[in-house]
Order: structure tokens, then sequence, then C-alpha cells
């Protein structure tokens, strides 16, 4: 979005910027200008200063018994500004405050109309209360200046805005309003401009003294200069960080893939193994017939002993040792793993079970 660049470079007239409602306006370090020298009232140059490039941002005409108050400074390494203040009153309670640059739309998940309500509420905060604002509106005013013309050169698809308020002040009721530009781009879109109220017997003369610096702005051509070439520096910069985002995103999708691929030939390699196992089992147990070729090593004295705990031997083929199951009974059966079954009932079908069961004979002595 380099039109955001381009509104920075308009800050000589437009506010963008750092959020100046949280600071007390006597406690904002500022740069006064008391426009002397000149029959009261007359129009006069002025420039404000961005601090941080030491150069002026552009200049304007304004009445020289009018007052401005600011405090620029651009943010170099993000873009933007760190701080940005101004704002310009007159001899009869004129007052004109800028409304810093603000983003909107889905892509942020906030409205037009939420954001301009938020940002009015803070840049305002300070100067009046009890605001009452109309509908908005085009602003046939703001189309006909000099700088409506430079922003439609950057931004073809600008809105230019209106809308009135009253208000109160600790002098008594003012009438004003809000002048913006803006740009909905449907996922996104972005609002600045200027505020700007008196007390009804001045009101007109303060529309006509921002009318007259819109008409009257030129940019600082050196200042100009600085800010693109600020801006290249940090597109330069942004390209590089996504760059090397994205080849640390490929580098963990390829560690991801081969400890997938590691994790996949484990699982297989295990797989294998256990059906090896089974299958060296199956072949056992079938070689083994009932059972019987391996009571060789079962004596009498060992029949005596399970008599005594009325019990019966088998010996297991999953594990390759005797077992002991507690109990006499006439059917039993085994499913290779280490699981019995065993049963009195002789019309009991093993088929029935889940698995691969066969019958398995107790040991008995030779």
């Amino acid at each position: 979005m380099k039109y955001l660049t381009f509104i920075a470079l308009l800050s000589g007239f437009f506010a963008c910027g750092c959020d100046t409602s949280t600071n007390e306006l006597t406690n904002v370090t500022t740069m006064s200008q008391n426009l002397t020298g000149k029959v009261n009232g007359d129009p006069v140059k002025v420039s404000l200063i961005d601090k941080t490039f030491d150069m002026p941002t552009g200049t304007f005409l304004l009445p020289s018994n009018w007052n401005v108050r600011h405090d620029i400074a651009s943010n170099p390494s993000g873009g933007g500004f760190h701080r940005y203040f101004k704002e310009f009153s007159g001899p009869d309670g004129e007052m004109i405050v800028g409304v810093e640059t603000t983003m909107f739309g889905a892509i942020m998940g906030t409205s037009f109309e939420g954001q301009l309500n938020q940002r009015l509420n803070k840049t305002l905060s300070n100067y009046i209360s009890q605001a009452q604002y109309g509908q908005m509106r085009q602003s046939q005013t703001a189309m006909s200046t000099k700088s409506y013309r430079m922003v439609k050169q950057m931004m073809p698809d600008v809105q230019a805005l209106e809308m009135e308020f009253t208000a109160q002040t600790n002098r008594g009721p003012v009438r004003g309003m809000v002048f913006l530009y803006m740009t909905d781009k449907g996922q996104y879109g972005v609002f600045f401009g200027d505020v700007v109220f008196a007390p009804e017997n001045s009101f007109a003369s303060a529309i006509n003294t921002l009318m007259q610096m819109a008409n009257t702005y030129e940019m600082n051509q050196q200042y100009v200069q600085a800010q693109r070439q600020v801006a290249q520096r940090n597109r330069a910069a942004s390209q590089r960080m996504m760059a090397q985002s994205a080849q640390q995103h490929q580098q963990r999708m390829a560690m991801r893939q081969q400890s997938f691929n590691a994790h996949q030939n484990r699982m297989q390699q295990q797989s294998q193994l256990m059906d090896q196992q089974h299958s060296q089992w199956m072949n056992n147990f079938r070689n083994s017939g009932t059972g019987s070729t391996y009571s060789n090593n079962y004596s009498s004295h060992d029949a005596y002993i399970d008599a005594i705990h009325e019990r019966q031997t088998f010996n297991d083929p999953y594990s390759g040792h005797e077992t002991h199951k507690e109990g006499y009974y006439e059917h039993n059966y085994t499913n290779g793993l280490g699981d019995y079954y065993r049963t009195d009932d002789p019309s009991f079908n093993p088929n029935n079970l889940q698995g691969n069961w066969q019958r398995i004979e107790p040991n008995s002595p030779n």
C-alpha cells in the first residue's frame, strides 16, 4: 500500500501518526509559532518541522494572528511517525486539529464507522465534550481544494467526506466539521483528515482558514526524497525478512517430512517384527500338536503341586514358559498372545471368539 507513504508526505497538512489523545496537551513537547511580523490576520507562510529528519515537511499559508503547535517525528525503521501532534488555533476560539491516518476493514475485523467513532473520541477528548454528530456526506468543499487533487492523483478511488457536529468546550458551545479523505478496498481501507470547530460567529472563518491551508500547501521535495528513501529501505528489509521466513518455513517442512518418514519406517519395521513373531509362534504351535511334546519336564511331583493349588499348568506358546491357570477345565483354548479361554462346555465353539484361538491341553506327567 504505497499510498500510505504518500499520505505521510502530506504531513504538513494532514494528520497521520501517533495517538495524541493519551497526552494532556499542556504536556506535549511542541514547537510553537506565534505568527508575527505581518499585519494582523495577513497570511504568512508556515512550515512544520519533522524532528527525525530536521527539515520542514512542507509549507502553507496561515493568518498571522493564528498560533501553531506541533510535535512531529518520523519513524525511520517502521514507517509512519513516532510522534505526530499539531494544532492550529485562531484568535476567536477557532481550532483545527488533525485526524491521524486510521486503517479499517475486514482484514482487521473493524468497520469504517466503528474506527471513525473511536478515532474522533481519542482525537477530540481533550478539546470538546457532548459531541452530537450529523450524517456523513460527500464534501464538495474539500473536493474543490488543491490537496484533494494531490491525493486523487495517488488514490483515484478516494472519497472526500464531511460531517457536521455540535459540542461543548470550556468556553461554551461550538459548531464543527469533520473533513476526511477515505478509500475503501473492501478487505481494508484508510481515512485521514482534519477537524475544525469554533463558536458559531467564527465558524465560517475557521472553515475558510482550513481551505486556505489546503489550497496553498507545497511539499518540501527534500523531505519527499528522504521519506521515499526510508520507504525503499523498509521495503527491502521487509522483502529480506519475507525471504528468510519462507526459507525457514521450507526447512521446517522438510524436517517435519523427514521426521514423518522416519516414524513411518519405524512403524513398518515394528509391524514386520510383530508379524514375524506371530508367524513363528503359529509354526511352533502347529508343530507342537496339543502341546504334549512340551510336557517332558512336567513330573508327577509337578502334578501333585498343581493338585494342592487346584490349578492346571500349560506350556505357553507366546512366552515360551510354563503358565499356571486356576481351576480344572476340560476344554482350554489360547489365542497365541498370552490369553486363555477355559470351559467345561463340550459344545463351546472357539470360532465365536475374536482372534485365532487354538485348543491347548494342560501338561501331564510322563
